[in-house]
């Protein structure tokens, strides 16, 4: 068993809390609820890395499939990670490839540029989106270095979208793997629009809209019947609710300017829940 494998599922429980790295590792799929019994994840998480490496290898899995482990991890836990978007330029774009045909090319392209050592590329899908992982491995010497997850760059992008949302890594991973998407899709570049957070799913969100794609909302909607960590009720507006009971008899001098304001935000924005950036980075160019 290599040294990354070992060091990939190290960091993996170490990121997760105690009470997710079950599912985390069901979400896998390589094992089932029968192998992933509560014994494995019993007592502190050294041991647990211990039974579940043990588990690894009897069943010989190799560095690629522990890369599909790794991806599962970030999109369950993808608040771990800041996320930034681009968008392709150019008239001649290809869009509409394959998941598995686009993964292909951007490994490719990334593996001519990366000289230090070994490109892994995964692939999943998540949400409605198709989801890359591209990690760079360096070698020094006859010696692969370190695990670094920070080597890791995500991608995320959906079909027919012009824009890629890529998670925060070293400046030359980024580059290398924004030049692998551009080559890959025939565009002219892939431009930073300034857009950033934490919070994948309002991105996500805010592009599709923009694009004229799909609802709103869809992506999140996705996401919260998939991934089972996500807090469902604290992105969501309560419509407005009648007041019942005692509370009729008591009068609210404000009461007809707050249902204007009530009507107003149903009007604009519905019932529905609407995104919510914990934060919203974006640079002001003056010339």
């Amino acid at each position: 068993m290599s040294s990354m494998i070992e060091e990939i599922i190290q960091s993996i429980i170490a990121r997760c809390r105690a009470s997710t790295i079950k599912e985390t590792f069901l979400r896998w799929g390589r094992f089932n609820s029968s192998q992933l019994n509560n014994q494995i994840f019993s007592g502190p998480k050294k041991q647990i890395y211990t039974k579940i490496l043990k588990l690894v290898q009897e069943s010989n899995l190799n560095e690629e499939i522990i890369g599909d482990l790794e991806l599962v991890y970030m999109q369950l836990h993808s608040r771990k990670k800041q996320w930034k978007v681009y968008k392709l330029s150019g008239n001649n774009l290809h869009l509409n490839s394959d998941p598995r045909t686009l993964r292909a090319k951007v490994l490719r392209n990334l593996q001519l540029d990366w000289r230090d050592g070994q490109v892994f590329g995964n692939m999943g899908l998540f949400a409605g989106g198709v989801w890359l992982r591209m990690h760079m491995s360096s070698i020094k010497g006859s010696r692969r270095t370190s695990y670094n997850h920070n080597s890791s760059v995500f991608v995320v992008t959906f079909p027919g979208s012009p824009y890629f949302i890529l998670s925060k890594a070293g400046v030359k991973h980024v580059q290398l793997v924004t030049k692998a998407i551009t080559t890959a899709t025939n565009a002219e570049g892939l431009v930073d629009i300034q857009l950033s957070g934490h919070h994948l799913a309002s991105l996500a969100d805010i592009v599709l809209k923009g694009n004229g794609q799909i609802q709103s909302t869809v992506y999140r909607e996705q996401e919260e019947e998939e991934n089972p960590f996500v807090d469902k009720g604290s992105r969501k507006r309560k419509a407005p609710e009648e007041d019942t009971g005692d509370l009729n008899d008591i009068n609210d001098e404000d009461s007809e300017e707050k249902e204007f304001r009530k009507s107003k935000l149903v009007k604009l924005f519905g019932t529905e829940s609407q995104p919510v950036l914990e934060k919203l980075d974006y640079k002001k160019y003056v010339q």
